[in-house]
């Protein structure tokens, strides 16, 4: 999953909606593993939450109102360092 979200990432011109495209990826990847309640899981997570950080930090300067109000991204959301990203 982390592969093809940077795939996704990459693939669009507009490093702005590629980014969202694959934030939302990672936002259902982090919603999935939190249920599997594996002891990999939080470690997981915070995978998914750091790369998610990273698209973000790439895709700058950008505004990330849509982003913030998107539910698909909600799960990420809740994580302060990400929502520290995004400027929420």
């Amino acid at each position: 999953a982390r592969r093809l979200a940077r795939t996704v990432a990459e693939a669009l011109p507009d490093r702005k909606a590629a980014a969202h495209r694959a934030i939302a990826l990672l936002a259902k990847c982090v919603s999935a593993t939190e249920q599997q309640k594996s002891a990999d899981a939080p470690a997981e997570v915070e995978r998914y939450v750091e790369l998610a950080i990273k698209l973000v930090a790439a895709a700058r300067p950008a505004d990330w109102s849509a982003l913030r109000a998107d539910p698909d991204c909600a799960s990420l959301q809740t994580r302060p360092k990400f929502a520290q990203a995004v400027g929420q």
